[in-house]
């Protein structure tokens, strides 16, 4: 890989893994605001904002790592044809479901909970743990594309 292309490479996984760390770190203060009821109003000001955030971070995750699997992968064919590629399926699959969550978390639940909605709350910290479960398996997927299957060019 050339030098350009390497440095646009680093640019994009650094901005990826930057984007991925908000998102986790506002997960676990979120949760927690959610479960107590003396903070609802904070949790859903915070739940209003990261969702306003994620307006902009989520297409420029998704496109970071969207060129970073063209640049490794090279063409389409690979992603199902190699080791690598199916690890990288399922990992798309998982955030898949991720962004699902977090679209239900922005669209019902947190506006739900701006409107006072108690029960809400529960409902918001419950999907909160289950996006964290499957964030953790997204990392899984992550540690196994960068030390246990090769790259298949």
């Amino acid at each position: 890989m050339p030098e350009l292309e390497q440095t646009g490479a680093r640019l994009l996984l650094f901005f990826h893994i930057l984007g991925i760390a908000f998102w986790i770190g506002l997960l676990g203060p979120l949760r927690s605001l959610s479960l107590r009821p003396q903070y609802l109003h904070r949790a859903a000001l915070l739940g209003h904002r990261f969702g306003q955030a994620a307006l902009a971070i989520v297409p420029a995750l998704v496109l970071a790592g969207l060129l970073m699997a063209w640049f490794l992968l090279g063409d389409l064919w690979a992603l199902v044809t190699t080791g690598y590629g199916q690890t990288l399926l399922i990992k798309l699959l998982l955030v898949g479901v991720i962004l699902i969550l977090a679209a239900v978390n922005k669209l019902r639940f947190v506006p739900a909970l701006r409107a006072g909605d108690e029960k809400a709350a529960r409902h918001l910290a419950r999907s909160i743990a289950i996006e964290t479960a499957l964030i953790l398996a997204v990392l899984a997927a992550t540690a196994t594309l960068t030390s246990v299957v090769t790259l298949p060019n």
